[in-house]
């Protein structure tokens, strides 16, 4: 594929393929944060988001010379990237003894809100945090769906294609979380267990 013809997301990595390390350090510029924000949603720690951030880049950083790379004909980048993100997060929680399948508030520090909350000014932050509260009461799979729907702005197919499901799960998923997001907001009910 010719880089004129690739997406614009896709461009770093393809050019980091064809040997420009330049393209990776752009790479890991435009991503690391957000990568950070995707695993806080999910339920790790800042610190622990951190290093699974870094995990992430350097498992892209190896399909230059390994298996796994990146196709643009296989579906976004964004979805590819975060695919490999969730799967560093599955593989951090069987680690430390949690299962990912089960990962709810009780588990998952949910004290530092980074989800959102970074440098914004009280009121928001105080808002991120109880947002972020609330996401880490769904039940992993609502949560999931709805933080690559929502949050990443990956469509349906997308985020699918990176949870391993079918698109109409994905949409399902979404759609029982957000109702229960936005019953719990209203009531304001945090951490009392949004998870039933």
């Amino acid at each position: 594929m010719e880089m004129a013809s690739a997406p614009m997301q896709d461009a770093p990595i393809l050019r980091y393929y064809a040997g420009s390390d330049e393209a990776f350090d752009e790479l890991c510029s435009a991503w690391r944060r957000r990568l950070v924000g995707f695993l806080t949603a999910l339920g790790a720690s800042w610190h622990d988001a951190e290093d699974l951030a870094h995990q992430t880049l350097y498992l892209v950083a190896r399909t230059r010379v390994r298996t796994g790379r990146y196709d643009p004909g296989m579906g976004t980048f964004d979805a590819w990237i975060l695919k490999i993100a969730r799967n560093v997060w599955t593989d951090h929680l069987r680690q430390i003894g949690r299962h990912p399948e089960r990962e709810t508030a009780q588990d998952a520090d949910i004290g530092d809100g980074a989800l959102l909350a970074t440098h914004a000014e009280p009121a928001r932050q105080e808002t991120a945090t109880m947002l972020h509260e609330l996401l880490m009461q769904l039940p992993p799979e609502q949560r999931e769906a709805l933080i690559l729907h929502d949050f990443e702005g990956l469509s349906y197919r997308e985020a699918g294609e990176t949870l391993g499901v079918p698109q109409g799960t994905v949409a399902s998923r979404r759609e029982l979380g957000l109702t229960k997001l936005r019953a719990h907001w209203s009531a304001g009910h945090v951490r009392e267990g949004v998870a039933t």
